[in-house]
């Protein structure tokens, strides 16, 4: 998986002059993140969305008589949300870090003086 998201990683690099209609939301949440992250978030999403299926199902009938199935559809949209999520923390904290070190630089500076 990580290989296939490097892959692809490498492909909107290459595409990115002329992104298609569907690229353009995803393509700067998939270079955010680096290969390994998102097949660690891939496969957390997959396995939670299908855990919590799987018990939404089972509070109404036998666990162990009832499919695990999942829509396609539906385990994009919650990886998008997940990966989306994942982007803005690792977004706020390099904001965060930037004002640190700008504060950090403005004491040193009065300390200078």
């Amino acid at each position: 998986l990580t290989e296939a998201i490097r892959e692809l990683q490498k492909g909107i690099s290459k595409a990115r002059a002329n992104p298609g209609p569907k690229r353009k939301c995803a393509e700067p949440f998939l270079c955010m993140l680096d290969a390994e992250e998102l097949s660690l978030l891939t496969i957390n999403a997959a396995l939670t969305w299908t855990l919590l299926k799987h018990r939404r199902s089972s509070d109404n009938y036998n666990a162990s008589l009832q499919p695990c199935s999942v829509r396609k559809a539906k385990i994009a949209n919650f990886l998008g949300r997940v990966v989306q999520t994942e982007v803005g923390i690792k977004l706020m904290k390099e904001r965060f870090k930037g004002k640190m070190k700008d504060l950090d630089e403005g004491f040193g500076g009065s300390d200078a003086e």
